[in-house]
């Protein structure tokens, strides 16, 4: 059976606009195109969500599926061809390789003035919008034609500038590259860590942030180096809860894209996030003037048609919305919450977007979990903590999923289903432990909350509850840097143990 998927992910992207302009670019090319290919096209776009026996039936019974890996390759081409023209003279990249295109034909046919033109254009924008990667091949290009349009004394001068900025390009794209390691270690750290908590996990980190390849970068980066330095450095400070240096580091992200508006049209995905970032530094400092203004900013930058796409758009609903949801748990203000709850459910039903964003999709079902949990609204809590569990089969591991499966113990012990949490407790353990995500404030919170549900005992159960408080209390003393896990800061654990304490006083 042949595997649709990427091709059903592509056409879920495209926007009404594209949607037309695909429209009219298989009619103008009707001669050219096949039409099983915009059969294919008229049925994938038709599906609500991937399914890959479904699809095969729907196939066979519009009869397109004789050569259907062709059919499925010329539609993949289709609609490549019909997005990158219909983009052409807003894209950069598209108007460099349209020049350099030029440059080579002209340049092999003798044609050398225009060919010198063309590859002159190419570099200048390569240059305006920080393109080194194929800012090398035009050097190497110019310098080629230059051998034979200049006179000997002019070429020379032309090929040591060339050599030189060579070098210096080399230079920046080997630190660029140093940094994106370094990156995408940190990143994968934080997957399998999320906030250290043991001896080992913070000697991981900080081996990261201090190593030798970060430390002996010289001050030759280009802006995404710049950017990425940022990332790790905000990322790092974060999840050791110096927050006030984790935001200055993303201050610095957003100084230079607002000094670089082409970052923007280049990196859109980069600038959704950088404000994402912002936004949630900006409520966890209590920044409350900043944290609006990232907001506004993502809802003002979703406007920018030409710049998004369903993928970003996804992107972009996730990050605003639970910022949204996170700002309502963390000041207890719940404000426009029953306004955007239908727009959350819908979305999350979607699960073609859902699975571009998994870790997102389940900040986002927690965050509606907690409002509701503070409201004490506990059957609406538990619809989503049940959305969530439909979603984290996409996510390997995440730390997140512990916070989750806690909040699923505490939901029950509130609904007061004391027979099913016999069961549930040992299998929640279990499964943390297998997930290498069951450490000492889990330990603490299902342990107590197991000797709760084995006694009948008011008055022991307040002794229990007591202890809970106090134990919590101890382990945040003693690990001040993990102040800012979802533990104390969403679900304040402290203060439900302090709740129970007054309930059973």
């Amino acid at each position: 059976m042949i595997n649709f998927k990427s091709l059903y992910q592509l056409i879920k992207t495209l926007t009404r606009g594209e949607k037309r302009a695909f429209s009219l670019f298989v009619t103008k090319y009707s001669k050219e195109n096949s039409p099983a290919s915009v059969r294919l096209y008229e049925i994938i776009d038709t599906l609500d969500e991937y399914d890959a026996e479904d699809l095969q039936k729907k196939i066979e019974a519009h009869d397109v599926s004789k050569n259907m890996s062709v059919v499925r390759s010329q539609l993949q081409k289709m609609l490549l061809t019909s997005l990158v023209s219909q983009y052409a003279k807003s894209n950069i990249l598209a108007q460099i390789f349209e020049l350099i295109n030029n440059a080579n034909l002209l340049y092999n046919r003798g044609v050398l003035d225009e060919a010198v033109i063309s590859i002159d254009k190419a570099r200048n924008l390569a240059e305006t919008y920080e393109q080194n990667e194929l800012l090398l091949y035009i050097i190497q290009l110019q310098l080629y034609m230059g051998q034979e349009y200049y006179g000997m004394q002019q070429a020379q001068t032309i090929f040591n500038e060339g050599i030189e900025n060579i070098r210096y390009i080399l230079q920046l794209l080997e630190n660029q590259a140093t940094v994106q390691e370094l990156g995408y270690e940190f990143y994968r750290l934080y997957l399998q860590i999320g906030i250290p908590r043991t001896k080992e996990d913070k000697a991981a980190f900080s081996k990261l942030i201090h190593s030798k390849s970060l430390q002996a970068l010289s001050g030759k980066m280009t802006t995404k180096a710049q950017l990425d330095y940022y990332t790790i450095f905000a990322q790092y400070y974060h999840v050791f809860g110096e927050i006030e240096k984790a935001y200055q580091q993303i201050q610095k992200q957003l100084s230079i894209v607002e000094q670089k508006p082409h970052i923007k049209q280049l990196y859109p995905r980069w600038y959704i996030t950088i404000l994402n970032n912002f936004a949630t530094i900006s409520m966890e400092l209590g920044y409350a003037q900043q944290f609006k203004e990232a907001l506004k900013k993502m809802e003002e930058f979703g406007k920018e048609k030409e710049l998004m796409n369903e993928y970003l758009n996804s992107k972009l609903f996730l990050f605003l919305y639970t910022n949204k949801l996170n700002f309502n748990v963390r000041n207890e203000n719940f404000d426009g919450f029953e306004e955007y709850v239908p727009k959350i459910e819908k979305f999350i039903q979607q699960t073609d977007k859902v699975y571009h964003n998994p870790e997102q999709a389940m900040r986002i079902c927690f965050g509606v979990a907690l409002v509701y949990f503070y409201q004490k609204n506990w059957k609406e809590a538990h619809k989503w903590i049940f959305n969530f569990e439909n979603i984290y089969n996409y996510v390997e591991k995440s730390q997140l999923i512990a916070y989750i499966k806690v909040f699923d113990v505490i939901l029950h012990f509130e609904r007061e289903s004391e027979t099913f949490l016999q069961l549930l407790i040992p299998k929640t353990i279990q499964f943390l432990t297998k997930k290498k995500i069951y450490f000492q404030i889990e330990e603490i919170i299902l342990t107590n909350i197991q000797e709760v549900i084995n006694s009948s005992n008011r008055k022991e159960r307040l002794r229990i509850f007591k202890n809970l408080y106090d134990e919590v209390l101890m382990y945040y003393d003693k690990n001040a840097s993990i102040n800012n896990d979802p533990y104390k800061v969403y679900i304040r654990i402290d203060q439900w143990a302090l709740q129970k304490i007054t309930q059973f006083s």
